[in-house]
């Protein structure tokens, strides 16, 4: 099996091509060469380059097509910005119906929302889970890694988990299986994994200890 090369490591050919580039959202630069889009280059800013996130309109969604078949080069889940503005949702009159939409959720929004959703359903899950609790969580993780919108990342998850199928046999065993396959994602990315102590996990994802009461 050939190594995986980091972004700095691809020249201008295979920098954004392949889909472990695209996992890694590889970005091609004129001036640095390739780089990993999750952390910004540097840039030369002029009041041209600055552009303004404009919220989506209800007219904006009309005839167009969305589902899993499409490129996935358009899909705003495989889109990641490290400056995009956070958008309120909610409040506000009823009869305000003439209100901008929000934006789809980019690719890092709709990462870390997905793990908090997915840790928490394993920090809540049956201490001892019967039979049918038990396919029905694995079948929701194969569902998920079939369906979700990264069409990149989907492939990569669907991977890992052929090789580390969930433990599901209790609440701790799902609990941990649930960080493990976090971390190995984060490692990928660069990123910081975390503590899989089934108390440590639980104190974030369960109960949140004194201070959430």
């Amino acid at each position: 099996m050939s190594k995986r090369k980091s972004c700095k490591e691809r020249n201008h050919s295979d920098c954004e091509s392949g889909w472990q580039a695209k996992f890694m959202n590889c970005k091609w630069d004129k001036a640095i060469g390739c780089h990993s889009g999750n952390n910004s280059p540097p840039v030369v800013e002029n009041n041209n380059s600055k552009k303004k996130h404009t919220p989506l309109k209800s007219t904006d969604v009309q005839g167009k097509n969305y589902g899993p078949d499409i490129d996935d080069c358009t899909v705003p889940a495989c889109k990641s910005t490290s400056n995009a503005f956070k958008t309120l949702v909610g409040g506000g009159s009823k009869t305000s119906l003439k209100r901008a939409l929000p934006c789809p959720l980019l690719k890092d929004e709709l990462g870390r929302n997905t793990w908090s959703l997915l840790h928490t359903m394993a920090a809540n899950f049956p201490n001892n889970p019967s039979n049918d609790d038990q396919s029905k969580a694995t079948a929701f993780i194969n569902s998920m890694a079939r369906f979700y919108p990264c069409k990149h990342c989907a492939a990569d998850f669907q991977e890992d988990i052929v090789k580390n199928p969930p433990k599901v046999k209790s609440r701790i065993d799902f609990s941990i299986w649930m960080c493990e396959a976090h971390n190995r994602v984060n490692t990928k990315l660069g990123k910081t994994t975390f503590n899989c102590d089934i108390n440590n996990l639980d104190l974030r994802w369960r109960d949140g200890g004194k201070k959430c009461e």
